[in-house]
């Protein structure tokens, strides 16, 4: 299949539109020749992170294309080649297209995390939430106590480093909460937010700070939580191009539980 068709599948379902307006999504590298988004690519690698690991992967197993749910160019390029220099120069040589689907995921209908929590704790309704319509806030069919609650997320998010703040813990009866997976705790000062239950991956100080303030019970369970993207566009892209190979890259939990492994 031609480059660009199957980039064009992926824009049909997490239209660029929808990303935040200071993300980077899309194809990552550009220059007068490479990528060439005419040429034919029948291998594809889909992961969570960009790493030094899944590029040699990649061109060891000639992978033509990688999809990414974080952008490889967050900063200017000229910065980004500082620190990344010998990655991209692996790239390029080996032709490699970079795609990344990020923001654009989180708002897009088609997104996988409805349906992962639904699968453990049966959803009744849901909206959007967030400054980019990024998260939902969810109310469940049944109600759960604090301790199974917990237990239901560390089933969700697979290997999730469950931190709570002094709030969650008087909760008793859960049966609805705000989520935005990865790092999406400013949605709440942007949104003014009083008086919920708020899930995400993780959160600087002043945002802590205000949750305490405006009675925000906060669950974070670690930036990996987003994981499930992963095999979501695998079984997408798999379902849809028969003809392809698709597979996915682990690339593993980054921060560890010290007692857990000591």
């Amino acid at each position: 299949m031609e480059t660009a068709k199957l980039i064009k599948y992926l824009e049909k379902k997490f239209s660029p539109k929808l990303a935040a307006d200071w993300d980077n999504v899309g194809v990552q590298l550009f220059s007068k020749t490479n990528p060439d988004l005419t040429a034919d690519i029948n291998k594809v690698l889909v992961c969570l992170d960009v790493t030094n690991s899944i590029v040699d992967f990649a061109c060891e197993n000639n992978y033509q294309m990688i999809i990414s749910r974080h952008p490889l160019v967050f900063n200017e390029l000229s910065q980004e080649k500082k620190t990344k220099k010998q990655l991209f120069k692996k790239l390029e040589e080996n032709n490699i297209v970079v795609f990344s689907i990020h923001t654009n995921y989180d708002a897009s209908p088609n997104q996988g995390l409805l349906e992962i929590i639904d699968k453990v704790m049966p959803i009744l309704k849901n909206k959007r939430f967030g400054s980019d319509k990024e998260g939902y806030s969810i109310r469940l069919k049944n109600s759960y106590r604090l301790n199974d609650f917990i237990s239901n997320l560390e089933l969700i998010f697979k290997k999730a480093n469950v931190q709570v703040n002094e709030q969650m813990l008087n909760q008793t009866d859960i049966n609805e909460f705000d989520i935005i997976s990865g790092s999406g705790a400013s949605s709440l000062i942007e949104e003014k937010t009083t008086n919920t239950i708020f899930i995400t991956g993780e959160a600087k100080w002043n945002e802590l700070v205000y949750a305490a303030d405006n009675n925000i019970a906060m669950v974070l369970l670690g930036h990996y939580m987003e994981e499930y993207f992963v095999p979501q566009i695998v079984d997408l892209l798999r379902n849809s191009f028969s003809d392809m190979t698709i597979d996915g890259f682990d690339i593993g939990n980054k921060i560890l539980n010290y007692k857990e492994v000591k």
